[in-house]
């Protein structure tokens, strides 16, 4: 599913590519970490409340993330 998006020369390219695809279902079907990469190649037309939702489901499940230092700050104060 990434690849064409993958092959991508430039970030309007990216935004072209993007239209006539239901890009909220699309990155919805991906799993964390694809739609990490797939958000790293720029902006999405659409879907990127769903993008930060397996954003941060992927920094919490992959990357070791605790969920009792959210908010606490860098002093864990």
């Amino acid at each position: 599913m990434l690849a064409p998006f993958l092959a991508c020369a430039s970030p309007a390219e990216f935004i072209e590519l993007q239209r006539g695809v239901d890009m909220a279902r699309l990155v919805a079907k991906l799993d964390d970490w694809s739609a990490v990469r797939l958000g790293a190649l720029g902006p999405l037309r659409a879907g990127a409340d769903v993008l930060n939702q397996k954003r941060a489901a992927f920094l919490f499940t992959r990357a070791g993330a605790s969920t009792s230092s959210i908010g606490r700050g860098a002093w864990g104060s």
